[in-house]
């Protein structure tokens, strides 16, 4: 039987957390808890070999990640983005995710202007159980204006300890903006004034100006008002050096760089017309050149697909690029597969097991409960391996197999010591393959991450 256990800090994350993942869909955040098998070795093999010398040597890198549909790439730039913000004094974020109705980024410019709107600053784990109350407060804190007005108000907090004296703070703002229009990267360009007065403008409460600056970033402010402040365009002459520009000042706020992470939708690439995707791609060849050639330095490049066939005969340069294989002996490697066909049904129903018993421990705490272990042990048993016999099938997402984890775990807690047959847990996971390939939104969710077990 089971029983009620007291609440505690970890219960509101963990029943949102099942509500997200019951729908199809990887979270934000958190996803270290239960996270199992490749992605788990992977992240931790690029963290011993690249984590260091980004942080210390302004190293960056870039990666091609392919998975099948559902089967972890998404998940996997989540996880990544996650270890790598933790880095340090922390690291800036942007992920972009890449769909068929999208407008395009077809040149440089737009997706500068992309990686300024989806802008994020790593967050504590006390400011993230502080929004998941109040989900406005996370799109509050996207993009480069809500960004830098939470970074702002956290500097003011800490800096001032009378709230009606700012002189503290004010004497800090000034510095920061004389570091950044003393920069050797475009010194006293647009991007750099156009940084300082965004800080001004929020510092000062001067709506007018926070919302133009914000304009410009973006690419939407007025020619006239380009004019007015005497900007220069953020077009494609410009747009290496602004993002190198972005980077330096990223620096200077105290992050040791910025992730860019492209997902591509399941049907993103095949929906672009031939000149669109090729366009697209040649933009993520030309940032690809410049991290690899040292000329962007501090920046990471995650890149989504579904398969390399969708590069190859499109962009033969992109395709010379990324030839290499990643593996565990050859973590240099800038493909990382994470379907693994071979891998013996042991190991598979072994990884399946530790994934069972992760979920298992997310739903106690979100449903307040303790399962009697013996009876829950021996279904996960069962339940790893049916799992193994329909991975190898078409019910092959891991999605499908976590949304089914959850049911079964429901039915479990209605039926506490119920052992289910090997067909009824068949007939579960079948249904939840089919629901959760109906649900594929990638809706922000924000996860405190939890290392303990």
């Amino acid at each position: 039987m089971w029983s009620f256990i007291s609440l505690d800090n970890e219960y509101l994350t963990s029943k949102l957390l099942l509500q997200v993942l019951s729908g199809g869909r990887p979270p934000q955040y958190g996803l270290s808890r239960y996270t199992v098998g490749e992605i788990e070795k992977i992240i931790s093999h690029l963290d011993e070999e690249y984590g260091d010398t980004f942080e210390l040597c302004d190293q960056g890198f870039a990666k091609f990640i392919r998975a099948p549909f559902g089967s972890g790439k998404t998940h996997f730039a989540y996880q990544f983005r996650e270890t790598f913000m933790k880095r340090g004094s922390g690291c800036a974020s942007s992920y972009i995710e890449l769909t068929h109705n999208q407008t395009g980024l077809d040149d440089l410019a737009s997706i500068v202007k992309e990686v300024i709107k989806n802008l994020e600053f790593p967050k504590s784990d006390e400011e993230i159980i502080e929004i998941l109350s109040k989900p406005s407060m996370a799109k509050k804190q996207k993009g480069l204006r809500g960004a830098l007005e939470m970074w702002l108000r956290k500097k003011e907090n800490e800096l001032c300890e009378d709230p009606l004296d700012r002189e503290p703070f004010i004497h800090f703002v000034t510095g920061l903006k004389k570091e950044i229009r003393s920069g050797p990267i475009g010194s006293g360009g647009t991007f750099a004034r156009a940084f300082e007065k965004l800080i001004d403008g929020i510092v000062y409460e001067n709506s007018p100006e926070i919302a133009d600056m914000n304009e410009y970033f973006l690419g939407t402010l007025s020619n006239e008002k380009i004019k007015k402040y005497q900007f220069k365009k953020l077009d494609k002459s410009n747009s290496v050096d602004s993002l190198n520009e972005l980077v330096r000042i990223l620096k200077i706020l105290g992050f040791i760089g910025l992730i860019l992470i492209f997902d591509e939708s399941e049907f993103q690439l095949i929906s672009k017309s031939m000149s669109k995707r090729r366009n697209t791609l040649e933009q993520l060849r030309q940032i690809i050149d410049q991290i690899h050639g040292q000329d962007m330095p501090s920046v990471i490049l995650i890149f989504t697909i579904l398969d390399l066939e969708q590069i190859q005969g499109i962009h033969g340069a992109l395709t010379s690029r990324v030839k290499t294989e990643f593996s565990l002996e050859n973590t240099t490697g800038m493909i990382i597969d994470l379907e693994q066909s071979d891998q013996k049904d042991e190991f598979l129903e072994q990884e399946l097991k530790n994934l069972s018993i992760k979920i298992m421990k997310i739903f106690e705490k979100g449903r307040k409960i303790e399962f009697d272990q013996t009876v829950v042990k021996n279904n996960i048993m069962n339940i790893s391996k049916i799992g193994v016999k329909y991975r190898r099938g078409d019910l092959s997402s891991k999605r499908s197999f976590i949304t089914f984890l959850i049911k079964i775990f429901e039915k479990i807690r209605i039926n506490p010591d119920k052992q289910f047959s090997e067909s009824e847990i068949e007939q579960i996971l079948i249904g939840s393959s089919d629901a959760s390939e109906n649900n594929d939104d990638n809706e922000e969710n924000y996860f405190v991450n939890d290392d303990s077990k």
